[in-house]
């Protein structure tokens, strides 16, 4: 398995980890740390995975502004501020896995539109009043999963 594999999947469990949440880590300081590590763990995945420079400029835009946003809530910013923040960097997000998605084909494919839609209608819903229910939530968790483990074995198998 290549070092660039390795670290997509160490980055799923830190996900998955920060996303149980009858660990005490998932809220907190520590929440925080997690988010900023799952997010710099994906960078080497942005970098290797084939596609467009201007899709993988806005996957790296999702990455480290992610990062940023769970560093600055670490020292203090308030979750609402936080929250709408992320969203906007959640287009980007959508930008980056439809298109490397799209280049990859497959599962990559279907993996990378389902979960970029889910972030665009996540990302619309909240310019509203409209709050996504929880099942919302743990499918676009499910889905960033299974878009990272899709990431580690395209990457592996290349």
């Amino acid at each position: 398995m290549s070092a660039v594999s390795a670290a997509t999947l160490a980055a799923a469990l830190l996900f998955i980890s920060f996303h149980i949440e009858v660990w005490p880590i998932t809220t907190g300081k520590m929440a925080r740390v997690i988010g900023v590590g799952y997010h710099l763990l994906m960078l080497p995945s942005v970098a290797a995975l084939p596609a467009p420079q201007w899709a993988r400029a806005a996957g790296f835009g999702w990455m480290l502004m992610d990062a940023a946003l769970n560093g600055a809530a670490y020292a203090g910013l308030d979750t609402a501020t936080g929250d709408a923040f992320r969203q906007g960097v959640h287009i980007l997000s959508a930008v980056w896995v439809i298109a490397a998605g799209w280049t990859g084909g497959g599962w990559l494919a279907a993996a990378g539109t389902l979960l970029g839609v889910v972030f665009l209608v996540r990302t619309a819903l909240a310019g509203t009043n409209v709050t996504p229910r929880t099942w919302v939530r743990y499918l676009n968790a499910v889905l960033n999963v299974s878009w990272m483990v899709s990431v580690a074995v395209t990457l592996w198998r290349a």
